[in-house]
């Protein structure tokens, strides 16, 4: 087998009408870009983009940003000193918060059930009388 009779076997033909398709799709595809790229609109939105990214860069770089979070970062190591080994002291003191809350919440119940409780306490109880 030749190489031209290889070459008479390819496609030609449709390959051509497909490389023809996609330079027309290319086309209209730039076309519409530069519609789009010729809006008055994107040159602001490009220029503010531009301002905005500039702010950003500055506010990152800045050295009160720099300086705020190295506060952050000692606080924080501050914060881990003070709570290291506080733990079961928060946890007592949250329990206690809990049984605290729980009581005022009975308190509650029982002054909505029992106003004049609340003020005068207990009545007294019955006097009983001795043979």
């Amino acid at each position: 087998m030749s190489l031209d009779s290889k070459v008479s076997e390819l496609p030609l033909g449709m390959l051509g009408t497909n490389a023809t398709g996609l330079l027309n799709e290319v086309r209209v595809s730039n076309q519409r870009i530069q519609k789009l790229l010729d809006r008055p609109e994107i040159d602001s939105m490009l220029k503010d983009a531009s301002g905005a990214m500039a702010g950003l860069r500055r506010t990152a770089e800045s050295p009160e940003l720099t300086n705020s979070v190295a506060q952050l970062q000692r606080t924080l190591r501050r914060l881990d000193k003070l709570i290291a080994g506080k733990e079961n002291d928060i946890a007592l003191s949250l329990d206690n918060l809990r049984v605290l809350t729980e009581n005022l919440r009975e308190l509650s119940e029982n002054a909505k059930r029992f106003p004049a409780q609340l003020f005068f306490g207990e009545p007294p109880k019955p006097a009983t009388t001795s043979p």
